[in-house]
């Protein structure tokens, strides 16, 4: 949380030479998010200790897949701010809803980007989403291609 703000939520990732921050100014709004590259190999040690049974055949032998769910999963962890403290084995985010102790978590929104084939970008809120552009082009739409969500003022 920000000191002055305390009712803000903030979450921030990174990999590689990508940074990823949000922040919610609204009391009610939560967010959790994470970036991770998509590794052909690797995957298979982070599957066996933190992925349920069913997402382990959610993901296959599909790289991309087993990142979709990962970078989910850590979202989700960060939104209810457990982190790692929580059983990763708990937490299933390879359905449309996710499943936390067996109940499905109900008022989310999940969002996932590729960022340039290369990335991953998972995005976990608990409101509906508001339109956020820049000069027309949404946010999620310019990191998707690769374009910053925003100029920053120098």
């Amino acid at each position: 949380y920000l000191v002055n703000n305390p009712g803000h939520s903030i979450s921030i990732s990174h990999a590689g030479k990508y940074a990823l921050a949000g922040v919610c100014s609204n009391a009610h709004t939560r967010i959790g998010l994470d970036i991770e590259r998509i590794r052909v190999q690797g995957f298979d040690h982070v599957m066996k200790v933190a992925f349920t049974d069913r997402e382990i055949q959610a993901a296959g032998d599909r790289p991309e897949e087993a990142c979709r769910i990962w970078t989910r999963k850590e979202a989700y962890l960060k939104f209810v701010k457990t982190g790692f403290r929580e059983s990763l084995k708990r937490v299933d985010v390879s359905g449309a809803t996710i499943m936390h102790g067996g109940v499905p978590v109900a008022d989310l929104n999940t969002i996932t980007l590729s960022v340039r084939q290369q990335h991953l970008i998972s995005i976990v809120y608990n409101q509906v989403k508001r339109a956020c552009t820049q000069r027309g082009t949404s946010v999620s739409e310019r990191i998707a291609t690769g374009l910053p969500a925003a100029k920053t003022r120098r």
